[in-house]
């Protein structure tokens, strides 16, 4: 009877899927899928209020996460909710391109906030990226932070930096030249919200050559005809 409706369903243009059967839609289920490190060491890069932390820990009980989160009142979120978590530990800094300083800019909506100038869209986040402060924050390069706390591989890098992708690469160049990072989650964008930003395929592009290539794409968002906006996508060593 089930085949019977679903055919019948299918001549009418229907098609039913059971939500245990699109688990390669979810991001998260992929990456506990493709990583095959129960106890992985996960680099949170722009963890905001720590959202995203929640959702490791569900599909890795025993990750050691470092979370990096430049803007104060983040900052001072991120700190206190990590509270409750042993092995995650939080530092104030924009994971970028060099060490030292760069300018940070402050937005009406604190996960909008960036490296780099927003800039009209006409799309839905310019009422979320409006201008408001410019401050300095201390940035660091990867390649100078796993050298300075002595880790070896980095199974998971999540990356949610505004525009800011392609910076937090450049910093990691070391890193993935000798392949100590496993798998790159990281958001991309195909319009420029940012002033000069890098678009998705100057990211996919420049991974390409340290041998990174696109897993998937996951959580699109449009824009009201349909064009994409941003998303995200799991990079992976072929």
């Amino acid at each position: 009877m089930k085949v019977y409706i679903k055919n019948k369903l299918e001549k009418w243009g229907v098609r039913i899927n059971l939500k245990k059967n699109l688990w390669y839609l979810d991001s998260f289920k992929v990456i506990k899928k493709i990583c095959d490190n129960p106890k992985p060491v996960i680099f949170d890069v722009g963890a905001c209020d720590g959202s995203s932390i929640v959702d490791f820990i569900k599909i890795f009980p025993k990750a050691e996460i470092y979370s990096f989160e430049p803007f104060p009142d983040s900052y001072n979120t991120l700190e206190h909710f990590c509270k409750s978590f042993e092995d995650v530990k939080t530092f104030k800094i924009a994971l970028s391109n060099r060490d030292g300083e760069m300018n940070f800019y402050v937005n009406k909506s604190n996960p909008t906030n960036s490296l780099l100038r927003p800039k009209i869209t006409s799309s839905f986040i310019d009422d979320h990226a409006i201008p408001k402060d410019c401050i300095k924050v201390l940035t660091m390069k990867i390649d100078s932070f796993i050298l300075e706390h002595s880790i070896e591989q980095i199974d998971i890098l999540k990356i949610d930096v505004q525009g800011g992708e392609k910076m937090v690469f450049e910093g990691a160049e070391n890193a993935l030249a000798a392949n100590k990072i496993k798998f790159i989650y990281t958001e991309i964008w195909f319009i420029e919200g940012y002033v000069e930003q890098p678009l998705y395929h100057d990211v996919a592009t420049y991974l390409a050559n340290f041998g990174y290539y696109p897993f998937g794409i996951y959580n699109m968002h449009y824009r009201k005809d349909g064009h994409f906006l941003w998303g995200d996508a799991i990079f992976y060593l072929k």
